[in-house]
């Protein structure tokens, strides 16, 4: 199998993160760049798993994709929240739980082994 297309498909993502990082400053554009690094790696992980040949290999990366996945999420929760005005009107509790939920998600996903 070629991996060209899809390390390419990652790079321009990356490389699409750094550009927004640029712009971090505008509405919106810091959970952006974090979305796309996350998603990037997301991507890489993928491409790990499914070129492994162990079961160790294919476990690590399951688990570093899941919790990247689960960063996925709520970075996207974070842009489309801020985009909207919304996280201004959110009570911090509520984003101080979220960040909670988010961590302990990626901490169980990359300890768990079930």
């Amino acid at each position: 199998m070629n991996l060209w297309l899809p390390l390419a498909v990652i790079v321009f993502i990356e490389g699409l993160a750094l550009h927004t990082w640029q712009y971090r400053r505008e509405a919106g554009a810091l959970w952006q760049s974090w979305l796309q690094a996350s998603k990037g790696l997301w991507l890489l992980a993928l491409l790990i798993n499914s070129r492994s040949t162990s079961l160790q290999q294919v476990t690590t990366s399951h688990e570093a994709g899941t919790a990247l996945s689960l960063m996925a999420c709520y970075f996207w929760f974070r842009f489309v929240a801020q985009l909207s005005g919304d996280d201004r009107r959110m009570p911090r509790n509520v984003l101080r739980a979220l960040d909670g939920v988010l961590c302990v998600g990626c901490v169980l996903s990359l300890t768990n082994n079930w």
